[in-house]
């Protein structure tokens, strides 16, 4: 069936598409300068959280694969595919960008522990289960643990935000085994004699040491290898083992 041409003014003017006539109405309404300037905003705005995910994710990739220190803007920029002045419209120095790097991947661990039912209430297989389960899912942000890793023993003064983020990590681990270890105690569950703080250092122990040699060697079964010491530790501080 042929498609109807659109019907020409009478007074000889071509007829405008849709989308042009309702701009141009807007613009002789007084609205369209206004409208075109939110549009514009919108898309810009979304540009530039785009080109920010991309650095990041290029930041992230490039200190974990060099380390921080030996880590330059232009090596960014080029995985980010931009240019070095490109990352500065961003953040202001190296330190900012890596601050910014440390600072996403806690924050989405703050969310991760939000969505998690509350480790301290877990009866003690549960507990340990979990620990195995968070193990398994470090698998897939292998840059992040080796991040992690480099960051604990960052050089120099402008690196010292990646070794506080680091100390932070590992306190804040040691701090929720503890807090399960003891309910754990007071419902009977694990021995009464035992050391909480010994027991979160080395849980916490086993976690680094597994995740450096599956870092090293990546066919390296690091749940495996946290499933059998849970299997131990189960043993050691559970009531059956006292």
């Amino acid at each position: 069936m042929p498609v109807p041409r659109p019907r020409q003014p009478r007074d000889g003017r071509r007829a405008q598409p849709v989308h042009r006539a309702i701009v141009a109405s807007g613009t002789e309404n007084g609205g369209g300068a206004e409208e075109g300037a939110v549009a514009r905003t919108l898309v810009a705005d979304k540009a530039g959280r785009a080109a920010r995910e991309r650095i990041l994710r290029a930041a992230l990739e490039t200190f974990a694969e060099r380390g921080y220190a030996a880590s330059s803007l232009t090596a960014v920029a080029k995985r980010a595919g931009l240019s070095a002045p490109g990352v500065l419209h961003h953040f202001s120095d190296k330190r900012s960008l890596l601050a910014a790097v440390l600072e996403e991947h806690g924050q989405k661990d703050r969310e991760t522990g939000d969505r998690t039912v509350e480790f301290a209430d877990l009866d003690l297989p549960a507990a340990l289960d979990l620990i195995v389960d968070q193990v398994e899912a470090n698998l897939a942000h292998r840059d992040v643990i080796r991040l992690a890793h480099l960051c604990a023993l960052a050089p120099g003064e402008d690196a010292q935000v990646a070794a506080d983020w680091s100390k932070a990590r590992l306190q804040r681990l040691r701090a929720d085994i503890v807090a399960f270890a003891d309910r754990a105690r007071a419902r009977g569950e694990i021995s009464a004699d035992t050391d909480l703080d010994a027991t979160a250092a080395v849980i916490v122990a086993a976690f680094l040491g597994l995740e450096h040699q599956w870092l090293v060697d990546e066919s390296f079964d690091m749940v495996a290898g946290m499933r059998a010491f849970t299997r131990l530790l189960a043993t050691r501080i559970g009531r059956s083992g006292a």
